[in-house]
C-alpha cells in the first residue's frame, strides 16, 4: 500500500546518502502529521452522525446490488497461487491523461470505467444493474494547503453502484463512475468510510483492533470484484546507485477466493494492473483477457476521441 512505499522510497534514500557519506546520520522523524490525531481537528460532531446515516443507507443499497453479477469462478476448496501483471504501452498512459483532461475525468474514472465495461463482456450479467465494485484510492481530503507530500495516508473505500448495457461505450462507463463517487462522497463531510473507521481502530488495543480488521477483510469485495487505485509511484524518489527505478509490479495479494482484487498503479509511463488469483477459481487465460480487454478499449476510446468517445 501506500504507507509501504513512503517507506521504501524513505528507505532508498537513506542508503544513497550512504554511499555519499558512510557517516550518513538520518534524521529522527515522527508520525505526528500522520497519525490520527492530525485528522481529529478536521471532524465536527455532526459528520459523525452524517456518516453513519450514509453508511447505513450505502449498505443496504450495496447489499442489495452485490448478487447481480460476479465474475465467473470454479469451486474448490483447494487454492493453486499465481499472480499476473500486465503492464500498458506507454503511449496507453499518455493517451489516457490527453483524453480525461479533455473530458473532465479522473485518471480513476477511466480506469474503473474500463473495468466494469471488460467485466460486463466477461460476466454477462442478464439482469439489468446496477452493478458493483469495491474501489478503494488515495483520498486527501483533510490535508492542508501546505501540507508536506502525502500527510495523512488514509486509503478511502467507496463502493460504486453503476448500470451497464451491453452497447453502453467506455466514455458513459467513465462518466457513470464518476457520477457515482460523487454522488457517494456528497452525502459524506467530505470523505468516505475508509479514513473514518480505520483510524478509529488504532484507539483499541492491538489484539482488539487486529480481530476487527481481520473480520472485514475477510468478506470485503466477497461478493463483489474489488479495484484498488494505490495511485502514482513516483519512480523518481526511488533511486539505486543514483539512478531511479524505472519501473515498479504493485503486488496484488490472494486473499479467500473466490475473489477478485485488482491493484492498479503507474509508475514512470506505465500503467500497471495485476491481481493474486488461484489457478482453481480464475483461468488465467481469463484473467489474461480480462487486462488486455482494459487497455484494448481504453486506447480505442482515448487515441481516437473525436470518432469513439461521442
Amino acid at each position: 500500500g501506500r504507507g509501504f512505499l513512503i517507506f521504501v522510497e524513505d528507505l532508498l534514500a537513506i542508503y544513497e546518502h550512504l554511499q555519499l557519506n558512510p557517516n550518513y546520520q538520518p534524521p529522527a522523524g515522527n508520525l505526528d502529521l500522520r497519525s490520527t490525531k492530525a485528522l481529529l481537528p478536521y471532524f465536527k460532531v455532526i459528520d459523525v452522525f452524517r456518516l453513519l446515516i450514509s453508511g447505513l443507507r450505502n449498505q443496504i443499497t450495496d447489499s442489495r446490488t452485490a448478487n447481480n453479477w460476479q465474475f465467473p469462478s470454479q469451486p474448490g476448496q483447494h487454492i493453486e497461487k499465481r499472480y499476473y501483471c500486465h503492464q500498458c504501452r506507454p503511449s496507453t498512459l499518455q493517451a489516457l491523461n490527453r483524453y480525461r483532461k479533455l473530458h473532465d475525468l479522473s485518471f480513476n474514472d477511466v480506469l474503473l470505467g474500463a473495468y466494469y465495461k471488460a467485466l460486463y463482456e466477461i460476466i454477462q450479467p442478464s439482469g439489468k444493474g446496477p452493478y458493483c465494485v469495491l474501489n478503494t484510492y488515495d483520498l486527501r481530503r483533510y490535508e492542508q494547503a501546505g501540507a508536506p507530500n502525502r500527510v495523512a495516508n488514509y486509503s478511502s473505500f467507496i463502493n460504486t453502484n453503476v448500470r451497464l448495457q451491453a452497447d453502453t461505450s467506455l466514455a458513459a462507463a467513465a462518466r457513470a463512475v464518476s457520477h457515482a463517487i460523487n454522488t457517494r462522497k456528497a452525502r459524506y463531510p467530505g470523505i468516505t468510510e475508509g479514513p473514518f473507521i480505520w483510524p478509529l481502530l488504532t484507539f483499541l488495543p492491538f489484539p482488539i483492533g487486529s480481530f476487527i480488521v481481520k473480520g472485514l477483510l475477510k468478506h470485503r469485495g466477497e461478493k463483489i470484484p474489488v479495484f484498488t487505485n494505490v495511485g502514482v509511484i513516483h519512480t523518481d524518489k526511488m533511486r539505486i546507485n543514483g539512478q531511479p527505478i524505472s519501473n515498479v509490479q504493485p503486488f496484488a495479494p490472494l486473499e479467500h477466493p473466490p475473489k477478485l482484487t485488482v491493484t492498479l498503479a503507474t509508475s514512470g509511463e506505465v500503467i500497471s494492473l495485476s491481481v493474486g488469483y488461484s489457478e482453481n477459481h480464475f483461468p488465467t487465460t481469463l484473467i489474461q483477457h480480462l487486462f488486455q480487454r482494459m487497455e484494448q478499449l481504453i486506447r480505442e476510446t482515448c487515441i481516437q476521441p473525436n470518432t469513439v468517445a461521442a
